[in-house]
């Protein structure tokens, strides 16, 4: 959408049309994709129990939906999330997770510490007030929408509380977004480096946030808020646990072998 919102979306996109079938056709293939293509290509390799060979396919299948996104006019950073909730569909999600989890550490550092290579402290020492001011503010509305979304899935108050204060920072999309628009023109550079620090200040208060929720949901269960908020939906999570007692009769349960 950026770039019919810079006035050059027909120059560099196409038409708009065209654009909106294409996120569509997206749409599909992951659901297509993530249902039977790629659990049955898993199923195949994890089959030969070559460790390197299916690591490998996962890098594939990851390289070739963010290829795929790329050549239809959208971002990398898209594919490489759709290819992320295609595998997480399948059987073999935390397989794959316990293979990719070094890889994930050493990029999670190398995005941090850029990030915080980037920022000017000249500016957060001059402007610390609306710095502060901005950064609280993104986080109280965060908080906010991820409560109320975990809320509306039928959870309890305090786990929309514990779960919006983890989510109150800024994330990484927020980045992408951000440096696509500014390319565009949409955003003057003299808010990138208020984009930086506001950013990096909630990055590193979310540990502490993340260390008070439990005790900031307890006290916000005492508050005069509705029975039914407190509680949940507990009718649809209940159906939610008896459908997945179902499913688990009769397992076997392997436990200490990684994910």
């Amino acid at each position: 959408m950026t770039p019919y919102l810079a006035g050059v979306g027909e120059e560099t996109q196409g038409s708009f049309v065209g654009l909106v079938l294409k996120g569509l056709g997206l749409i599909g293939f992951a659901f297509v994709a993530a249902k039977w293509i790629v659990p049955t290509v898993l199923f195949q390799i994890a089959r030969t129990r070559s460790r390197e060979l299916f690591s490998l396919t996962v890098l594939v299948i990851c390289f070739a939906v963010a290829f795929l996104t790329h050549s239809l006019g959208l971002s990398l950073a898209l594919g490489a999330f759709l290819a992320g909730l295609i595998i997480s569909e399948t059987e073999f999600t935390w397989e794959t997770l316990g293979n990719i989890i070094p890889f994930r550490h050493v990029f999670t550092s190398l995005f941090f510490v850029s990030i915080g290579m980037l920022l000017d402290v000249e500016f957060l020492i001059s402007h610390p007030g609306t710095i502060v001011l901005v950064a609280l503010s993104v986080m109280a509305l965060k908080l906010v929408l991820a409560s109320l979304t975990v809320s509306l899935l039928g959870f309890p108050l305090r786990t929309s509380i514990i779960c919006g204060l983890t989510l109150c920072q800024v994330g990484e999309f927020s980045f992408v977004l951000f440096l696509t628009g500014a390319g565009m023109g949409l955003l003057e550079k003299q808010f990138y480096q208020l984009f930086l620090d506001v950013s990096v200040l909630t990055m590193a208060a979310t540990p502490f946030a993340i260390a008070i929720a439990p005790k900031f949901g307890d006290w916000m269960v005492k508050l005069p808020f509705p029975s039914k908020l407190k509680r949940g939906f507990t009718k649809a999570i209940s159906a939610g646990k008896r459908r997945r007692h179902r499913i688990l009769r009769d397992h076997l349960i392997v436990v200490g072998f990684g994910l």
